[in-house]
């Protein structure tokens, strides 16, 4: 039997259960809710730059952040997860996505000081595009690494979804 391992997810609500924390970006006409355990987002009206966004503060360190995504209805954003540190603002590296439902995550990304960042959940330019998100994760690079070697795919205060053997 392996030792126990200690992981932690900072997203609140990361199945998510309601959506309220996630805000359109600035001029972004998207609609959010909750859908049987997705986060649904829809692009309203036809433009660049569609998503939206949550802000949180993380210490200094290597962070991961990531989701579920579902099939897109109709064309989806290509830098679908962003991590963009505030003040100063910086986009950091992103997860690219090539439409294929399943597990992205965005390479480790390095705060050399405590830092309040932005996660862009990104949806396609034209309207009616629509893209379902579930399973979020912000959590430190290590622990990103410890839960996949322990093979544990996601988990949250009610389950543990085992990875790939």
């Amino acid at each position: 039997m392996s030792d126990p391992v200690e992981v932690t997810n900072l997203l609140p609500d990361p199945k998510p259960v309601e959506a309220h924390a996630w805000r359109p970006g600035a001029g972004k006409d998207i609609s959010v809710m909750s859908d049987d355990g997705w986060m649904r987002l829809t692009n309203n009206a036809t433009g660049n730059d569609r998503y939206v966004y949550m802000r949180i503060q993380l210490a200094a360190g290597a962070w991961r952040f990531g989701a579920d995504l579902d099939e897109p209805v109709g064309t989806y954003a290509v830098n679908e997860l962003r991590f963009i540190r505030l003040n100063p603002t910086q986009e950091m590296q992103r997860a690219t996505w090539d439409g294929t439902p399943g597990r992205l995550v965005t390479p480790a990304n390095v705060l050399t000081d405590a830092s309040t960042v932005e996660l862009r959940l990104m949806v396609g330019p034209k309207a009616g595009d629509a893209v379902r998100a579930r399973r979020l994760l912000v959590m430190s690079d290590d622990d990103y690494q410890s839960m996949l070697d322990s093979g544990v795919a996601w988990f949250d205060g009610d389950s543990i979804e085992p990875g790939a053997s």
